[in-house]
């Protein structure tokens, strides 16, 4: 099993199921991501044991792109308008949500149409 050096990046932690799915495709691009398991991931019988993804320096870029293209593919004939780019500002007194478009208060932290999340719980 190959292994990235002490110089890796934490790419993120992600389900291990999609984790392979996305070392796979990656792997087929000549870029590598090294799996490392989080044993207190799933404490569970039911759970899905997630995984922390490492890549190389050099392959960010390549990472980004594959990342961007599965972004695109996702949204692919959905049209969003403006609220896409939208930030959750707490210091305005409303926010639009990205996800669904919807209006709100900031004194909420989460979407009142949708349920996105904006803070922690």
């Amino acid at each position: 099993m190959e292994t990235i050096d002490s110089e890796s990046i934490l790419i993120g932690e992600i389900e291990l199921t999609e984790a392979k799915r996305i070392r796979t495709i990656l792997q087929s691009r000549g870029v590598f991501v090294e799996l490392r398991s989080q044993a207190d991931s799933c404490s569970s019988k039911n759970c899905k044991p997630s995984v922390e993804v490492y890549a190389a320096p050099g392959d960010i870029d390549a990472i980004k792109t594959f990342f961007q293209e599965e972004q695109d593919k996702a949204l692919e004939g959905l049209s969003f308008g403006a609220e896409r780019h939208s930030v959750f500002d707490p210091t305005q007194a409303e926010a639009t949500c990205p996800a669904c478009g919807t209006v709100f208060s900031t004194d909420k932290t989460e979407c009142p149409d949708c349920g996105l999340c904006f803070g922690a719980g």
